[in-house]
């Protein structure tokens, strides 16, 4: 697993540890409207994460250590930079 978009999904939160440990997982997008919850440990440890997208019409919460051991700058609000 090297992506995630929710973005137009009708899902609402990710679970505590959902992808813990992920270390492929580079960008994730989570910018739906009808997002709002990343849980406890969700994404710890998901060393090669370089771009998360937060944006949307809602507030989102963040768990603790949600992001945990991810390598800044490890959040971004924008498109990633093309390869």
């Amino acid at each position: 697993l090297t992506s995630i978009d929710m973005s137009a999904s009708n899902v609402t939160s990710i679970g505590d540890d959902c992808f813990n440990g992920c270390t492929m997982l580079t960008t994730v997008d989570l910018s739906g409207d009808k997002f709002k919850t990343v849980r406890k440990n969700a994404f710890k440890g998901c060393t090669a994460l370089t771009w998360v997208d937060l944006s949307g019409e809602t507030s989102k919460s963040m768990g603790e250590a949600c992001f945990s051991g991810c390598s800044p700058p490890f959040y971004r609000s924008a498109e990633p930079a093309r390869r």
